[in-house]
């Protein structure tokens, strides 16, 4: 941090000079205001649309291992996730009690409370702007409301752009969620607050600070384990956490930038996080980050440093488009061509960023994020074809959550079964170590 802003300090990170924004910008050949070539396209079955999400009932918790015992994960849009962690392992025989018994009873909510909800970067709003009349609008509508969502006991937050910091859903929030924890980067607390969201209830951290909360008490805990890495004969993650019901948070490193006018750039901080439940399944959120400005270019060694660190994540949300503005300003200036992964490659991962990232963290399953929201049907088409191409050519298998078809091989590793009239897609045991391509509004069960 350099005169009260915030900077990205690795090779990676290369600020585009005016003229080289310049030759990023063209005039737009006459042959493309003809009908739409899809010879390019022909391997784009589909793109993203909304499943209307229900939130009825929690599954039976059956045995140690049982996917319905699993994390399970909806996406809601752009970077917008929702979480649901299972009750720890060790009370297990306490739930299938508990879950017996209201089960004699005929109750109206059937949401297991014992459940626990985790919102990242919630944004519900139909523009992601200043303004409510002008900016970026959804090219497809939320798969449900805030107070559709049964429980969000914690809200993180990466950086504080429109698309992942928006004023009218953390109001919505407070409204039907009001015991929500928030965690953001370093400077965010004051703007939670103007919010309108009480301040012992929000935690400003920094780059590889770590913290834990106790969900048995709503509270915050202090780790024991801080800055210590495991030796290689240790499993990172099993520092023992603070209590039953508890998980780890670290907020990591982003390669990207803040500001929500032209007078606060990169004045708060953005981050990454990781998350790790007492039952060792560990989510990476990775929000909106850059990955190398130029092809060919230095890597950011943010993600390498991660899986040193903590592990492989069980579980990893990766963007894998820019983000709301440019998709808004080829819409409104069709005449202009914009070469969007050189304007935005320092800040933004390409698809093939994002299954770069994906073999640095070794999670054994990923979701892209930060697309098909915020954009245009041909858009969203170019994310698909650009992510399968890469998978395809990095040998990493690639699929759509809810079909048995691998768009990207090798097949023998991503064995799906996906529930006869749910859309809930179940894995199978084995490790997938690869892409799952989600529907708006679909319920992904993790490894």
């Amino acid at each position: 941090m350099t005169e009260s802003r915030y900077h990205n300090r690795w090779a990676s990170f290369e600020k585009l000079t005016p003229s080289q924004l310049l030759r990023s910008i063209s005039i737009s050949r006459p042959s493309c205001l003809g009908p739409k070539s899809t010879s390019s396209c022909e391997e784009v079955a589909r793109i993203p649309q909304v499943k209307p999400t229900t939130f009825a009932i929690s599954p039976p918790i059956r045995s140690i291992g049982d996917t319905c015992s699993a994390p399970r994960v909806t996406w809601l849009g752009h970077a917008s996730v929702y979480l649901q962690l299972p009750p720890a392992q060790s009370q297990k025989t306490q739930v299938q009690a508990k879950a017996k018994a209201e089960a004699e009873a005929v109750a109206e909510d059937n949401v297991d409370s014992d459940w626990k909800g985790i919102l990242f970067d919630p944004v519900f709003s139909k523009r992601c702007s200043p303004s409510k009349m002008f900016g970026p609008k959804r090219r497809v509508d939320p798969p449900c409301s805030i107070e559709d969502l049964p429980r969000v006991d914690m809200v993180f937050i990466s950086h504080d752009h429109y698309d992942h910091l928006d004023k009218s859903s953390i109001r919505g929030i407070e409204e039907h969620h009001r015991d929500a924890h928030y965690y953001v980067p370093t400077g965010l607390k004051e703007t939670l607050e103007s919010f309108g969201v009480p301040s012992q209830r929000i935690t400003e951290m920094g780059w590889w600070e770590k913290t834990a909360f106790d969900f048995g008490s709503n509270r915050k805990t202090e780790m024991q384990d801080e800055n210590v890495i495991a030796p290689a004969s240790t499993h990172p993650h099993s520092a023992k956490l603070p209590g039953d019901g508890s998980i780890r948070i670290v907020c990591c490193p982003a390669q990207h930038n803040s500001g929500r006018s032209l007078f606060d750039k990169n004045k708060t901080l953005w981050a990454t996080w990781l998350i790790e439940s007492d039952s060792t399944s560990t989510c990476f959120f990775g929000g909106d980050t850059g990955y190398r400005s130029v092809p060919d270019g230095p890597t950011c060694p943010v993600f390498s440093e991660i899986k040193a660190k903590y592990g492989s994540p069980d579980l990893a949300l990766l963007p894998t488009s820019y983000g709301s503005v440019l998709p808004y300003l080829k819409e409104r200036l069709p005449f202009l061509s914009f070469d969007g992964n050189r304007m935005t490659a320092s800040i933004h991962c390409s698809p093939s960023n994002a299954v770069d990232v994906h073999k640095e963290l070794g999670a054994r399953m990923s979701i892209p994020i930060h697309w098909g929201t915020w954009t245009t049907e041909s858009g969203a088409e170019e994310t698909v074809r650009d992510l399968t191409k890469a998978c395809r050519h990095a040998n990493i298998p690639c699929r759509w959550d809810d079909q048995d078809e691998v768009v990207s091989c090798p097949e023998e590793t991503a064995d799906f079964d996906a529930n006869e009239g749910s859309e809930v897609a179940k894995l199978s045991s084995r490790d997938l170590n690869g892409f799952v391509i989600s529907d708006i509004g679909s319920t992904v069960i993790c490894p």
